[in-house]
């Protein structure tokens, strides 16, 4: 398996996580009298992890150290998924989704990072849109798992776990994923536009959104 592949399976793994933990929110923050205001809050620093953390992972991928994001993202990511299934108190729950979009970070940075620079010009793009697919099969999937994975045991440390399982397996493989450092003549500063910019915002937007509210509505209605 080439590196290309071995992160495509790391961003489906990412996407299913997360629709692993979307589902079971509700019942994290079971007996908080706010449960959308919490729920919003979740979702909101996962998103916060991701943006204060996004540069300086790319930096480092740059330097020729995007197996050590995907390694050391895919472990925290499974440590913040045994986390959600250990502790249940809102403060808990905040710093772990926090910690959780740090690691979800690294490891998607360092899936860019690496598609694009073992592809081709001409095969860039198809190789990119791989990456969108895996993540939209992820997040579809991991509904899924989690209901499959209830029907043997209904505690979410036992669903949490098991994707938990997955992504430490995948991270000692991570050295599938080394590749080298960005050349000086390519690492210049590009500078985005006000349109890129604003569209980035409020899709990001829009997803924290749904993010947020869609498991209350579901648990709820």
């Amino acid at each position: 398996m080439d590196a290309r592949r071995y992160v495509l399976i790391t961003v489906l793994l990412g996407g299913m996580g997360q629709g692993v933990v979307a589902p079971k929110l509700p019942e994290l923050l079971s007996g908080n009298a706010q449960l959308f205001l919490a729920s919003g809050a979740a979702a909101s620093l996962m998103y916060l992890g991701i943006f204060v953390s996004t540069q300086r992972f790319g930096r480092a991928a740059d330097a020729g150290r995007a197996h050590l994001l995907v390694r050391w993202g895919l472990v925290a990511y499974a440590l913040s998924l045994v986390a959600l299934g250990c502790f249940r108190s809102t403060g808990a729950v905040f710093a772990t989704r926090f910690v959780e979009g740090l690691a979800l970070s690294a490891v998607y940075v360092a899936a860019d990072f690496i598609l694009g620079r073992l592809s081709k010009p001409r095969e860039r793009a198809q190789w990119l849109s791989y990456y969108g697919v895996a993540l939209s099969i992820g997040l579809a999937l991991g509904p899924l798992a989690a209901l499959a994975l209830a029907r043997v045991s209904p505690k979410p440390l036992f669903v949490l776990g098991a994707v938990a399982a997955l992504a430490l397996t995948l991270a000692a493989f991570a050295g599938r994923a080394r590749v080298g450092r960005l050349p000086s003549s390519e690492s210049t500063k590009l500078k985005l536009g006000l349109g890129p910019l604003s569209t980035g915002a409020v899709y990001g937007f829009m997803e924290a959104g749904l993010v947020a509210v869609f498991p209350v509505l579901a648990v709820r209605e």
